[in-house]
């Protein structure tokens, strides 16, 4: 509950109303010295007043010693929380750049021609995220990039994914998308051919059992949340999409509000870099936007 009120402090913190202008200033105001005078003042009354039996008074500054105590606890929580995120997305900001660096080299040293760009960049991501996210969360995730290609009228996709702390590299696997078999079901297929959402959210392992698609309804995957980030290019057509995995639950929070704020700190990020190898490889190729193959 109070992550969710700081979240909604944070996205609404930006607003230029009189009223978010006022909480702002006694936000500003509310340091360890003000606090301490507070306390001296309200401390001085409330021995005078107990002095005189004046127990109604009494009552009265106690309830305001209480309050403002809660005020200036949820005032450090807040402090923290901001801090944690600070820190987090100091985290996410060397990770990119160290992305990036590495992305620059790959093209410098090993291509010219933009093949491949995005490949590289999606295995950089899937390894880098994984090692973020279990640095956030202390979770195992399992980090996969799904890229769609247009084959004459034939679509299919290939996966490049980082499913544990075991593997040492990501692994990479092709799915025709219009295949008319069983693992046609997979979720992530039908979020291609259906070709709409953009953001998706499942805070509940019930949530996830319900709508994926598992070979063994028996042996259903841990898998307790799910974050789907797809990228669509100016066609409209999904161009790549970015899901997560979380194998312990409430990983990423407790309701689907906590997962989109998660998703814009953390996730949203390895998007832009992605965006930004798929278009550059585009251009190297001189291609379409939306990818015709290999």
């Amino acid at each position: 509950m109070k992550k969710k009120f700081f979240n909604w402090l944070n996205r609404n913190k930006s607003k230029d109303t009189f009223l978010w202008i006022c909480l702002k200033l006694l936000y500003k105001m509310s340091i360890d010295a003000v606090h301490g005078i507070i306390n001296v003042i309200l401390g001085l009354f409330f021995g005078e007043y107990f002095g005189s039996e004046s127990w109604g008074s009494v009552l009265i500054v106690s309830i305001v010693i209480v309050l403002v105590e809660i005020y200036f606890y949820f005032v450090r929580s807040y402090k923290d929380y901001n801090y944690s995120i600070r820190k987090n997305s100091n985290l996410i900001l060397n990770e990119i750049t160290a992305a990036t660096v590495a992305l620059d080299d790959y093209i410098i040293t090993n291509n010219d021609s933009g093949k491949g760009i995005f490949q590289y960049a999606s295995n950089i991501v899937t390894a880098s995220l994984y090692d973020v996210l279990k640095q956030i969360t202390g979770s195992e995730t399992r980090i996969s990039v799904i890229q769609q290609f247009h084959d004459k009228r034939k679509r299919y996709c290939l996966m490049i994914s980082r499913k544990s702390q075991k593997r040492t590299s990501s692994s990479k696997e092709r799915q025709d998308i219009e295949y008319s078999g069983k693992k046609n079901n997979y979720y992530y297929l039908k979020v291609l051919k259906e070709n709409e959402t953009t953001y998706i959210f499942f805070e509940t392992k019930e949530a996830i059992d319900n709508i994926f698609y598992w070979p063994n309804k028996k042996k259903k995957r841990n898998i307790f949340q799910y974050i789907g980030v797809a990228e669509k290019v100016k066609t409209n057509d999904i161009a790549f999409l970015l899901q997560i995995d979380a194998m312990e639950k409430d990983s990423f929070g407790k309701t689907q509000d906590d997962l989109s704020a998660f998703a814009d700190e953390y996730i949203y990020p390895y998007i832009q870099f992605l965006k930004h190898a798929y278009n550059l490889e585009r251009t190297m190729r001189k291609d379409d936007e939306n990818e015709k193959g290999k």
